[in-house]
C-alpha cells in the first residue's frame, strides 16, 4: 500500500507541475503578444531600442523589459528618455505582473489606457514629460498598491477622479503642467502616506481646502500657478515635516501666521510670490535654520524686515521685491548685517519697496557666492560702499532709482563677472570712471539721470559685449567717442540730454544691431 501511495503522490506532483508549466506558457504568450502590441503603437524609435524586440530573443531579454527572478513574467517596463513617439497600447493591461511602468521624457500621446486599472500589482506609474491627453482614468483607483503616480508635463484635462482617494499607499503624486480644473481634490485628505504633492501650473480654482491635517508625512506641497484664492488654511501650518511649500502665482490673500517659523521649522523652500498677501513678514522665519529659498515677491507686505538671518546659514535666495516693505526707522537696513552669516547666499532682490536708509559697510562681507544684488527703486541714500568690490562673483548689480550720492567707487572694477550694472536715477557725481572699460563681460550699463560730467571716456569701447548703454540726462560734454561705433553688438544707445558737441561720426553706420 505504501508503494501505491507514493506512486499516486508522484503522479499528482507531475500533474500539478504540468498545470503550472502550461499556465506559465499561456502567461508568457499573453505577455509576448502584449509587448508586441506596445511596440506596434510606437511610431518613432530614434535609438532603435525596439530592434531587440524580436523572436530571436526571449522577451525577458528585450531592452527595457525586466522579468521576475523566479518566473519569466514582466515586472518592469522601463522605456524612459528614449525619444519615442506614439501611443500607449491598451494591451499593457495584460502585463498583469507589472510593478513599475516608466515612460517619462518621450512623446507618447493619446489617452492613458483605462486598462492600467487591471494591474493590481502596480507600484510605480511614471508617465511624466509626454503628450498624454484626455482625463485620468478612474480605473487607476484599482491599483491600490500604487506608491508613485507621476503625470506631470502632459496635456491632461478635466478633474482628478474622486476614486483616486482609494490609493492610500500613494507616496508621490505629481500632476504639474497639465490643464486640470476644479478645486484641490478633497480626496487628498485620505492619502495619509503622501510625502510629495506637485500640482503647479494647472487651472485649479477655488479656495484652499482645510484638508491637510492628517498628512503628517508630507514634506513637499506645490500648487503654484493655479487660480486659487482665499487664505492659507490652518491645517497647513500643522505640517511640521514640510520642507517645501509653494502657492506662488495665485490669488492667496490675508497674512502669514505669526508663528509660521515655529510651526514649520524644517522649511527649506517657501515660495508665495505673485499673490495678495499683506501684513508684516513674520520674525519667526528666523527659526527656520534650514531655509534656502525665501520668495515673497509681488505681494503687499509692509513694515520692517526684521528677520534675523544669522540663524539661517544655508540661505541662497532672498527674493522680496515688489512689496511695500519699509518702516523708515533709523536701522531699516540692518537686515543686511544679519545676512553676513549666510555664506551660500547667491541672490538678494529687494527692489521696488519703500526701504530707507544708508547701505551699511557690512555689504562688503556678504557671501562671496553672491551673483545678483538689487536694491533699486527704494529710498536708499548716502554713498555706495567701496567694499562692494569684495563681491567678486557679482553678475548683476542694480541700485538705480534711489538717492545715492558721491563718486562711483573704483572698486567696482574688481567685479569682472558683471553682466548688468544699473546705477541710473541717482545723484552720482564726477567723471565717468575709466575702470568701467575693464568690465569686459558687461551687457548692459545704465548711468542715466545722474550728475556725471566731463568728457565721456572712450574706455567703454573696450566693453565689446555691450548690448545696452544709457548715459542720458547727465552733464557730459565734448564729442562722442568714435570707439562707441565699433561696438557691433550694441542695440540700444542713449546719449540724450547732455552737452555733447561735434559731428556724428560716419562710423555710426557700423551699428547694424
Amino acid at each position: 500500500m505504501a508503494y501505491f501511495s507514493l506512486f499516486f503522490h508522484a503522479i499528482s506532483l507531475l500533474s500539478w507541475s504540468a498545470t503550472i508549466a502550461i499556465a506559465s506558457l499561456a502567461g508568457n504568450n499573453t505577455e509576448h503578444v502584449a509587448l508586441l502590441a506596445i511596440k506596434s503603437s510606437i511610431t518613432h524609435d530614434p535609438e532603435r531600442v525596439l530592434d531587440t524586440w524580436n523572436t530571436s530573443l526571449h522577451f525577458c531579454q528585450w531592452q527595457g523589459v525586466t522579468c521576475g527572478r523566479r518566473h519569466p513574467r514582466v515586472t518592469k517596463l522601463d522605456l524612459g528618455s528614449r525619444g519615442f513617439v506614439g501611443s500607449l497600447s491598451p494591451h499593457i493591461g495584460n502585463l498583469s505582473f507589472l510593478r513599475v511602468i516608466s515612460l517619462e521624457n518621450n512623446t507618447f500621446n493619446g489617452v492613458i489606457p483605462p486598462q492600467l486599472g487591471g494591474l493590481f500589482r502596480l507600484q510605480n506609474l511614471i508617465l511624466a514629460n509626454n503628450s498624454f491627453e484626455g482625463e485620468v482614468p478612474g480605473s487607476l483607483s484599482n491599483c491600490t498598491r500604487l506608491r508613485v503616480l507621476r503625470l506631470g508635463h502632459n496635456k491632461l484635462v478635466g478633474k482628478l477622479p474622486q476614486e483616486l482617494g482609494s490609493l492610500v499607499n500613494l507616496v508621490y503624486l505629481s500632476i504639474h503642467y497639465n490643464s486640470f480644473i476644479g478645486g484641490i481634490p478633497s480626496f487628498i485628505a485620505n492619502l495619509t502616506s503622501l510625502e510629495i504633492i506637485s500640482a503647479a501650473n494647472n487651472q485649479l480654482g477655488g479656495t484652499v481646502p482645510d484638508i491637510f491635517s492628517q498628512l503628517h508625512n508630507l514634506n513637499y506641497l506645490g500648487f503654484g500657478a493655479n487660480q486659487l484664492h482665499g487664505m492659507i488654511p490652518p491645517s497647513l501650518y500643522n505640517l511640521s515635516s514640510l520642507t517645501a511649500l509653494g502657492f506662488s502665482d495665485n490669488q492667496i490673500n490675508g497674512g502669514l501666521l505669526k508663528d509660521i517659523g515655529l510651526q514649520l521649522p524644517n522649511l527649506e523652500i517657501f515660495q508665495m510670490w505673485g499673490n495678495k498677501l499683506t501684513g508684516s513678514i513674520p520674525f519667526s522665519f528666523s527659526n527656520c535654520s534650514k531655509l534656502e529659498h525665501l520668495d515673497l515677491t509681488e505681494n503687499g507686505f509692509t513694515g520692517k524686515l526684521n528677520i534675523n538671518f544669522m540663524g539661517i546659514p544655508n540661505l541662497r535666495l532672498l527674493l522680496l521685491y515688489s512689496n511695500s516693505l519699509g518702516s523708515w526707522e533709523p536701522d531699516e537696513m540692518n537686515f543686511i548685517d544679519s545676512l553676513i552669516n549666510c555664506s551660500k547666499l547667491e541672490m538678494v532682490l529687494v527692489q521696488e519697496n519703500q526701504l530707507r536708509g544708508v547701505l551699511p559697510s557690512s555689504l562688503a562681507n556678504l557671501s562671496s557666492q553672491l551673483t545678483f544684488l538689487s536694491i533699486s527703486e527704494n529710498f536708499i541714500y548716502g554713498r555706495l560702499p567701496s567694499g562692494i568690490g569684495n563681491l567678486v562673483k557679482l553678475e548683476g548689480l542694480s541700485v538705480n532709482s534711489n538717492q545715492l550720492t558721491g563718486i562711483i567707487p573704483s572698486e567696482l572694477g574688481n567685479l569682472q563677472f558683471l553682466v548688468l550694472l544699473y546705477l541710473g536715477h541717482n545723484n552720482f557725481t564726477e567723471n565717468l570712471p575709466d575702470f568701467l572699460g575693464n568690465l569686459s563681460s558687461l551687457n548692459e550699463l545704465d548711468l542715466s539721470y545722474n550728475r556725471l560730467h566731463g568728457q565721456i571716456s572712450p574706455s567703454l569701447g573696450k566693453c565689446k559685449s555691450l548690448v545696452k548703454l544709457d548715459l542720458s540726462a547727465n552733464n557730459f560734454s565734448g564729442i562722442i567717442p568714435k570707439e562707441f561705433f565699433q561696438l557691433s553688438s550694441l542695440i540700444y544707445l542713449n546719449l540724450s540730454q547732455n552737452h555733447l558737441v561735434g559731428p556724428l561720426p560716419q562710423d555710426i553706420q557700423k551699428l547694424k544691431a
